[in-house]
């Protein structure tokens, strides 16, 4: 069975890669709409996940979590026909699609030679994030998932290289991102996840949630910068995308650096949360 799931899963992945390149630019957004509900249909358990999430870490009424959880799901049928088409797009197209604020912020911190942590979740359209900064000649390396089917992790990641992005698989991911900082590139961390037994639990949106621990080790460890980066769609392939203030707290605890982080990402969640990606049980482990 869930080699059958995987199968129908590169089968839509390469319809829409063969054909999504042909579908005039004005008419992707009605594709979205197909994907998201498409989506919706195979999946209700994440469906109604999603409702139960926004219903008690926003304290809202049914109607209007239904809401933001329908709109989560056309971002992220968004995100994934954007994904598709990044490599036909071109460098000066990626660029333009985006407006900056404060990008002076992360070339400052690459001055500083010791390499930065580019903090990030699934907001908005992460991938495109790592795209536009490539494109703007930022030396980024994004540590990646690994894909359960090798065929479909082969076609993602090249992908994600088209435009120059070094991807560092999680398998090797730590002493990858090491050598990377130590070539004063960007790591790109995705930190809103669940984390498991390797994480430290973290208050996020209100309730205690295994927090990912690689960007306070790597922090405290090589004294990098932290600069959190997060991209908020405006519509289909425009963006706005906000540089914050370089984080240097590398005396603190790990729990302090991880509460930062969290702080920071539930704001942005918080001021667009039909972006953020409910569906995933991020507070699926427990503390005991």
């Amino acid at each position: 069975m869930k080699d059958l799931k995987l199968a129908f899963f590169r089968f839509i992945f390469i319809y829409l890669k063969k054909t999504l390149p042909h579908v005039p630019r004005v008419l992707l957004p009605i594709s979205a709409i197909k994907i998201a509900l498409l989506a919706i249909i195979i999946n209700p358990k994440r469906f109604f996940l999603g409702i139960r999430n926004v219903r008690k870490h926003l304290s809202l009424e049914f109607s209007l979590s239904l809401i933001i959880v329908l709109k989560s799901y056309y971002n992220l049928a968004c995100t994934l026909i954007e994904f598709i088409l990044i490599p036909s797009l071109s460098d000066d197209f990626i660029k333009n699609s985006c407006t900056v604020k404060n990008l002076d912020n992360l070339k400052n911190a690459l001055d500083k030679k010791n390499g930065v942590l580019l903090l990030t979740a699934h907001f908005g359209n992460w991938e495109y994030l790592g795209q536009f900064l490539v494109c703007s000649n930022l030396p980024l390396s994004s540590i990646a998932k690994t894909q359960k089917d090798p065929k479909m992790d082969k076609q993602i990641n090249d992908i994600r290289a088209s435009h120059g992005m070094e991807v560092i698989t999680k398998g090797f991911g730590l002493r990858q991102a090491v050598a990377a900082l130590k070539k004063n590139r960007i790591i790109g961390i995705l930190n809103d996840q669940d984390a498991k037994d390797q994480g430290i639990f973290i208050d996020f949106l209100g309730e205690q949630a295994s927090t990912p621990t690689t960007i306070s080790k790597l922090h405290k460890k090589y004294s990098s910068p932290i600069v959190p980066v997060f991209i908020k769609r405006k519509k289909i392939l425009e963006f706005e995308i906000i540089v914050y203030p370089i984080i240097q707290a590398y005396k603190e605890s790990e729990k302090d650096i991880l509460k930062l982080c969290n702080d920071i990402t539930s704001k942005n969640i918080l001021s667009a949360p039909e972006q953020w990606l409910w569906m995933h049980n991020r507070w699926r482990s427990k503390k005991h």
